[in-house]
């Protein structure tokens, strides 16, 4: 389900293919998948959470690859829970390709072969190929033992939206311009899209700016960058120290 111009397309729908000299079956999201046993099932989260709705059982012995973007667990549970063999998830980034898998549902992923890790901080880490060469790890990473690690924050403030780069403090900057938002603040859903949470001028009603919103972001922003959930509040959510927080 992932196109083979994309890097992750092109290694697990025509390398890995063409190496096992086994047939590549191209599914548009939105037609019947039309699963048998043994097929292996490449597409990136925003498919699989589709693919979670559209499915009710699979056959036996399918298993799923998913990469390009954070994979959601509960979709994930819901996928493993119909019956899918397995689930792969790939962390990676255009600049070094694959760099670590994990079986979901585990938390951890395993660094592949290739790799080893370089310090430079707590949290901040380089790509070492054991020739030498070192390359800048695309996120800040909690690490643990010798060759396990987790995603705790991109370095640059992207966040992956169906396979793509997305930058929330660009995202809010956008929307500050729309006529009656006092302030704004965007972060990545659980469910793998943005979600802003918007503070209205005085005076003006949640619902009445609502509706202009719908209209101004289809106007000023690509579809990845188009926050899917929106929460209207007086003031920004803050912490006790006055930094901005999650929200519900």
């Amino acid at each position: 389900m992932v196109p083979a111009n994309h890097l992750y397309g092109m290694i697990w729908t025509a390398f890995l293919p063409s190496a096992l000299g086994v047939p590549v079956i191209v599914r548009p999201l939105g037609t019947a998948l039309e699963l048998v046993a043994g097929d292996l099932v490449v597409a990136v989260p925003d498919q699989w959470q589709a693919i979670s709705r559209m499915t009710r059982r699979f056959p036996n012995d399918v298993v799923g690859v998913s990469s390009a973007g954070v994979l959601d667990d509960l979709v994930a549970k819901e996928l493993l829970s119909a019956g899918l063999s397995r689930l792969i998830d790939v962390y990676g980034s255009s600049e070094t390709g694959a760099i670590a898998l994990r079986q979901v549902p585990d938390a951890m992923y395993e660094l592949l072969p290739r790799w080893n890790l370089v310090p430079r901080s707590d949290h901040d880490w380089d790509l070492s190929d054991g020739g030498g060469t070192l390359t800048e790890m695309p996120d800040l990473i909690e690490r643990a033992e010798e060759r396990w690690l987790r995603p705790v924050g991109r370095r640059d403030g992207a966040v992956k939206v169906a396979g793509l780069n997305v930058w929330p403090n660009h995202v809010a900057e956008v929307l500050r311009r729309a006529d009656g938002v006092a302030d704004v603040t965007v972060r990545l859903h659980a469910n793998g899209r943005l979600k802003a949470f918007v503070v209205p001028e005085a005076g003006l009603e949640a619902s009445d700016l609502a509706f202009h919103l719908d209209r101004f972001v289809v106007q000023n922003l690509k579809d990845h960058e188009r926050p899917k959930s929106f929460r209207f509040g007086t003031v920004l959510p803050r912490n006790a120290m006055g930094k901005l927080e999650d929200w519900a």
